[in-house]
């Protein structure tokens, strides 16, 4: 049987999963040129604010981190 979730709801399980290890998930919004560098989704280190990962496929990740189970979909 598959659940869904929102994925406003995933974004959340994803940021308080990323914070444990000082990372934050951000959205790239304004210039196409950030878009273009980051894509929509990336993670960042708090403490340096350098870039941890790009374009991230927000259900990949949440699963590769464990925060969305594998009967969840979005």
């Amino acid at each position: 049987m598959e659940f869904r979730t929102s994925k406003d709801a995933l974004i959340q399980r994803l940021r308080r999963r990323l914070q444990k290890d000082g990372q934050a998930l951000r959205i790239a919004r304004g210039s196409i040129q950030s878009y273009w560098e980051t894509g929509k989704y990336y993670t960042i280190d708090i403490s340096s604010n350098f870039i941890i990962h790009k374009d991230i496929d927000l259900e990949g990740f949440g699963r590769e981190l464990g925060v969305l189970a594998p009967s969840e979909e979005i």
